[in-house]
């Protein structure tokens, strides 16, 4: 009997808990992470008391868990990707039942040649998760002037750092993966090649809206009204 009764116990709790998470929606922030700075937007609404979760830059992390490209590296990022959302499902007291993560399935593609057969296998990889659960995905974009600045930025505050990468090897380790065989050197074609890439993705229809990230205030005023998400500035310390 006592068994019986701490099984409908568990059962009932299990019900409870997963009908109060069903309607929880992840948000996922699409974008070449240098350019758009989408990552800054998830501190801003991490700030805010919102769930967030930011991913390493793909290459990054294929380059430091020395996985053979491109079939493992792929499928462990889209099994990391699955398991943050899982890992989220089991937690509660999410503000406004929404999580923001800046990586899903289709982050890879970028740099897969279009004729990969990966590129199918991480879409479908993208169409199983928002099968299952609430996902709602938006593209991060900064106006092409200043993606162009945060690119020559970033290019020599890591040389700089590390005296040993010079530019050259800085290009060949982390920009001559676009489209898998693509070298791209100077920013402007660095810009448009991914402007145009997550262009045709969105016409695909994989993505909700445009976020221009230029002002990351601006850019997550715009998100949560997207999201029907009400916000205030916190309440000011009073004077005693």
């Amino acid at each position: 009997m006592l068994r019986v009764a701490r099984f409908k116990l568990a059962a009932t709790t299990a019900r409870r808990f997963y009908s109060q998470n069903n309607h929880l929606t992840f948000v996922v922030l699409e974008g070449e992470p240098i350019m758009s700075h989408k990552a800054k937007v998830l501190n801003r609404l991490d700030k805010m008391g919102y769930t967030t979760h930011h991913f390493d830059h793909f290459l990054h992390q294929w380059i430091a868990d020395n996985l053979p490209p491109p079939y493992d590296a792929l499928h462990k990022y889209a099994d990391d990707v699955e398991a943050t959302i899982k890992n989220n499902l089991t937690k509660d007291n999410h503000k406004g039942n929404h999580v923001f993560i800046d990586g899903s399935p289709l982050t890879p593609i970028l740099y897969l040649s279009p004729h990969s057969q990966h590129v199918r296998m991480l879409k479908d990889r993208m169409k199983q998760l928002s099968q299952q659960y609430k996902i709602r995905s938006f593209v991060c974009e900064s106006d092409f002037y200043e993606a162009q600045f945060r690119l020559g930025c970033d290019k020599y505050e890591l040389v700089e750092r590390d005296e040993k990468m010079i530019e050259e090897e800085y290009i060949g380790r982390f920009r001559s993966h676009f489209d898998g065989e693509i070298v791209l050197s100077k920013e402007d074609e660095i810009v448009n090649f991914v402007h145009h890439k997550y262009r045709e993705l969105q016409n695909e229809g994989w993505f909700e809206q445009l976020i221009y990230t230029s002002d990351t205030q601006q850019a997550c005023c715009k998100l949560l009204e997207i999201l029907n998400l009400r916000f205030k500035l916190p309440d000011m310390p009073k004077w005693t």
